[in-house]
């Protein structure tokens, strides 16, 4: 195909790892569509100087390199939001792409406030394209291969069952199933050696290559499709073992089915008795397994290579002139209004409060030692309006004038997959924006959070959680220490990483600062090191001391 006479800044997370699936992914594919490409990597300038120094850079770059398209892969709040809506302000025609890889457990709370600044979306999790079409965002399927790497190699089988990740999610409990059912099968990845009950199946750790040759040695490959939340999630791997020409038995997700067919191009398995079912009948029944690998082989190289299906979303994108998805909200929602109220006005009559509030759509609400972060408003408002919920919830960023931003605690998570009183305590009604008329319905309600109340009218029903830090706030609040990976977020790994890299982590004060932070005003925050950050550094002396550590704060 003729390349397109356009440039391209390639602004995806970890894009100059190689090791890394967004480099294999886009680095070479989209060089084979645009004329010129740039690389911006904002891990890499982050981890070197900071967040604020990459938001920064990236800004000086547009205006530099004036892009036709911009290519994001956002991780977490790596963007500040004002950098995201300047993107426009400095570019206003260009088009602005994301990958969503992880819509299974970042949909509402974090594609659909992003989507302010997103023009197109390629997405992998395909139970989602109704929701994309309902919210009016255009998306194009990426659920693909990478077939240049992975291939067939024509070598014998040597296992019956081989399965290559980590112990993550239900693995564990599928994998013991099969141990108790005396399967033959081997692992590999980090972590397995950590359960002694697989000591005799564990291959250790598998590098790309001998990974690819393991895929096409083994009869079976099995693709678990849960996340770490425990919730379904498709995953590129079962079309990976497709483009080698091997056999994947893939645990079902919904998403699979848009492409596939159970029992004819694609197998699967919903609980562990079907697992070993399956993997006894295909075991049995060479001829119907290679009747499946032979069909999905087919399918996957004709139709889901990366390299085709970047290539026709990319030539649809730079035909479409309709108007962008981030022009429309900028025009829409950019300038309009939102109503303060602070704890005083609650004291007034209703009649009151309509009359206050009546030139506004939305209201949000004051208080002490909270302020709100540039653009709150925008993206809370764009977000209410496309989810129909009459309630909106951003994440409070924790902040101290002495060490600055430290951390936060995700709203979504927190109400979904972790004791919920660390929801309740950690809300404010600053965090809030609500519709008007449903305020105005149930102001006691409001009114009670002031006092001090639990908020436990909130449901997913009626409230949309934004997992982005959209204010800021300098009181210590309550947090969690055990079971908050993926949840609770800190800015202080980061900043001591940088210091580390930088080689200044003993010459910069910042160092003294937390320690006097730590020690003296908010000791949680050296619990929280002693208990989640020792034990990651992999040393023995530390991971001992943490775990002294443990068993004294309990």
């Amino acid at each position: 195909m003729q390349k397109i006479n356009k440039k391209m800044l390639l602004a995806a997370w970890s894009v100059n790892n190689p090791y890394w699936i967004i480099n294999q992914a886009y680095h070479i594919p989209l060089r084979k569509i645009f004329k010129d490409v740039k690389d911006f990597d904002p891990q890499e300038v982050i981890y070197q100087h900071g967040k604020e120094e990459m938001n920064r850079q990236f800004l000086d770059l547009l205006k530099s390199y004036r892009p036709d398209y911009i290519m994001l892969f956002l991780v977490w709040d790596e963007f500040y939001p004002e950098t995201l809506i300047k993107i426009k302000e400095i570019l206003p025609e260009v088009k602005v792409v994301q990958w969503n890889g992880d819509d299974d457990i970042k949909f509402e709370n974090y594609t659909i406030p992003y989507s302010v600044g997103i023009d197109y979306q390629l997405i992998s999790q395909l139970q989602f394209t109704d929701r994309y079409d309902a919210y009016k965002l255009p998306w194009f399927d990426l659920l693909g291969a990478d077939t240049n790497k992975f291939r067939p190699l024509n070598l014998k089988k040597k296992y019956d069952v081989a399965f290559v990740g980590t112990p993550k999610g239900d693995r564990l409990k599928y994998l013991r199933y099969l141990l108790k059912k005396n399967v033959k099968f081997v692992l590999g990845g980090a972590g397995w050696d950590e359960y002694p009950e697989f000591r005799e199946h564990y291959l250790g750790k598998i590098p790309d290559e001998k990974f690819i040759k393991l895929i096409n040695e083994s009869k079976i490959n099995l693709c678990f499709s849960q996340n770490f939340f425990g919730v379904p999630h498709v995953i590129e791997r079962s079309l990976a073992v497709n483009a080698c020409k091997a056999f994947a038995l893939t645990e079902y997700v919904s998403g699979y089915f848009t492409k596939f067919r159970e029992g004819k191009d694609f197998a699967s398995f919903k609980n562990e008795k079907e697992l070993y079912e399956k993997i006894t009948y295909y075991l049995e029944n060479e001829k119907e397994r290679e009747k499946i690998v032979k069909l999905a082989y087919e399918k996957v190289i004709k139709n889901f290579s990366n390299q085709k299906m970047l290539n026709d979303a990319f030539n649809e994108i730079e035909q479409d002139s309709k108007s962008l998805n981030g022009n429309r909200a900028r025009t829409k929602y950019l300038n309009k209004s939102v109503l303060y109220l602070d704890k005083s006005d609650f004291n007034q009559r209703i009649d009151s409060l309509k009359n206050k509030t009546a030139k506004y759509d939305y209201i949000c609400f004051t208080s002490k030692r909270y302020s709100p972060i540039s653009h709150r408003e925008f993206i809370q408002m764009y977000t209410m309006d496309l989810l129909k919920k009459p309630i909106s919830i951003c994440n409070a960023q924790l902040s101290s004038r002495l060490i600055g931003d430290y951390m936060h605690l995700d709203v979504y998570y927190s109400y979904h997959y972790l004791d919920r009183k660390y929801f309740y305590e950690n809300i404010d009604l600053a965090q809030f924006m609500v519709e008007k008329n449903f305020f105005l319905k149930n102001v006691e309600m409001f009114k009670g959070l002031y006092a001090g109340k639990l908020s436990k009218f909130i449901n997913p029903q009626n409230t949309s959680f934004i997992s982005l830090p959209l204010v800021r706030t300098n009181q210590i609040k309550k947090i969690p220490f055990k079971g908050a990976d993926h949840i609770l977020f800190s800015n202080l790994n980061l900043n001591l990483l940088v210091l580390r890299n930088q080689k200044k982590i003993f010459r910069s004060p910042f160092l003294y600062k937390l320690g006097i932070y730590s020690f003296f005003i908010n000791p949680q925050i050296l619990k929280y090191f002693l208990i989640n950050i020792l034990p990651k550094t992999k040393n023995s002396i530390l991971i001992k001391i943490s775990h002294l550590f443990d068993r004294f704060f309990k």
